[in-house]
C-alpha cells in the first residue's frame, strides 16, 4: 500500500490535529470548520514538476479529529504533493465580493499511514455520499507545525 501525506497550518510550535487546533484557537477554528462544511469543497494549490502552480477543487471531510482533504490516487495534485510536500488550502469563493469571507490554510504534506485514521475516513465518506474508497487514496489533514504540515494519507478510488 503506497504512503500518504499530512498538511496544516501554522499556529503554534509542535504538531497538533484539527481537534486540538480548534480547542486552542477556537475563534479561528470554529468559523473556518463552519466554512468548510458548508462547502463541502476546497480549493488545493499544489506545484507541478516544472514549478508553476496548480489549482484543483478537492472534497473534504472531518473525522479522527482531523480535517481530510479526499484526492484520487495518482491524481495529478497527489503527485505534486508526493514530489513537493508545499500546499494551501483554500475555501470556495462564490462572489466576487467576498461577502462570504474565505478561509486559507498554508502548510506541507507529510505522510501518515494510520489505518484507524484512514477508516475513520473512509466511514464519514460513507455517511456523506453513500460510497467509501478502499486504499489507497490521498488523504489530507492539518496539523499545525513549523514550518506548518497538513495530513493526507493514501486510498485507492473503487465505483
Amino acid at each position: 500500500m503506497s504512503k500518504g501525506i499530512p498538511v496544516g497550518i501554522s499556529v503554534m510550535r509542535g504538531s497538533i490535529n484539527w481537534e486540538r487546533f480548534m480547542a486552542d484557537v477556537p475563534e479561528l477554528a470554529r468559523p473556518a470548520e463552519t466554512r468548510f462544511r458548508n462547502d463541502g469543497l476546497c480549493l488545493v494549490g499544489t506545484l507541478r514538476k516544472d514549478g508553476s502552480p496548480r489549482i484543483s477543487p478537492c472534497e473534504l471531510d472531518f473525522a479522527a479529529g482531523e480535517l481530510l482533504l479526499g484526492m484520487m490516487w495518482r491524481s495529478r495534485k497527489a503527485l505534486d504533493l508526493l514530489r513537493d510536500p508545499r500546499i494551501v488550502v483554500h475555501s470556495m469563493t462564490g462572489d466576487r465580493e467576498g461577502t462570504e469571507g474565505d478561509v486559507k490554510l498554508y502548510g506541507r504534506a507529510v505522510d501518515i499511514s494510520a489505518a484507524d485514521v484512514r477508516q475513520v475516513y473512509r466511514d464519514a465518506i460513507k455517511a456523506r455520499i453513500g460510497w467509501a474508497p478502499t486504499s489507497p487514496s490521498i488523504t489530507c489533514s492539518p496539523s499545525t507545525s513549523n514550518p506548518p504540515a497538513i495530513s493526507c494519507s493514501a486510498t485507492t478510488a473503487t465505483h
